[in-house]
């Protein structure tokens, strides 16, 4: 008996769209605090079945996961930066890491909108480095 997948799924310009506002609104992130990187993964997260099987699913995945990573290291280096403090190597490690945390979210970002533009997927959408 042999397989049938059925058709491919149907790649419309609103799927590339729906990407792009994802990857703007990450990147908004930086000016708005964060608070568009949220709406970014929560529009992800409700419309990442709408894309499946398609180029744009490995983007969906990548800006997801891109902003769960900032999320919780943003968090985790505040909170360990913060305590720190008390032994005055926290006025360095938390200035320090949230800086390096927004060149890898911006990097991140900015490759994968590349890719994006370039109609390509993301290798390893759930990889850490780039």
């Amino acid at each position: 008996m042999t397989y049938d997948p059925g058709p491919a799924p149907v790649t419309t310009d609103s799927h590339k769209t729906l990407t792009i506002i994802l990857y703007v609104l990450s990147l908004a992130g930086f000016v708005t605090g964060g608070i568009t990187s949220i709406v970014a993964l929560v529009i992800g997260l409700v419309k990442k079945d709408e894309v499946r099987g398609t180029i744009y699913e490995s983007h969906f995945e990548f800006a997801n996961w891109t902003n769960i990573w900032m999320l919780v290291a943003g968090l985790a280096i505040t909170i360990v930066g913060t305590l720190l403090m008390i032994v005055l190597i926290g006025f360095i490690i938390l200035p320090g890491g949230l800086v390096l945390l927004a060149v890898w979210y911006g990097v991140r970002l900015i490759l994968g909108l590349i890719k994006l533009m370039d109609n390509r997927p993301v290798d390893n959408p759930r990889g850490f480095l780039f």
